[in-house]
């Protein structure tokens, strides 16, 4: 019986430290995007080739943080919900 509530215990522990690196990553992968996005405001009125080909790499960049971001929160969603 001890047994089972120390393996439950480490269970809870273990999947508060995945959630505390998630919540982590997800805060990194944010402040990412808001300095893409702070990168696009600047470059908004400039209309040289080399601005536009910034522009694209930004959104592309942006995508796949986007990406990665709703992944990571579907994860964590999925981990907050109780089995059905």
């Amino acid at each position: 019986m001890h047994n089972n509530a120390t393996r439950a215990e480490t269970e809870k522990s273990e999947q508060a430290d995945m959630h505390s690196e998630s919540e982590k990553k997800i805060d990194e992968l944010k402040a990412q995007i808001k300095e893409l996005q702070q990168q696009r405001r600047e470059l908004a009125g400039d209309n040289s080739q080399q601005a536009q080909d910034q522009l694209n790499m930004i959104d592309n960049q942006m995508i796949m943080l986007n990406t990665q971001l709703i992944a990571l929160l579907n994860t964590q969603k999925e981990a907050a919900t109780p089995y059905s």
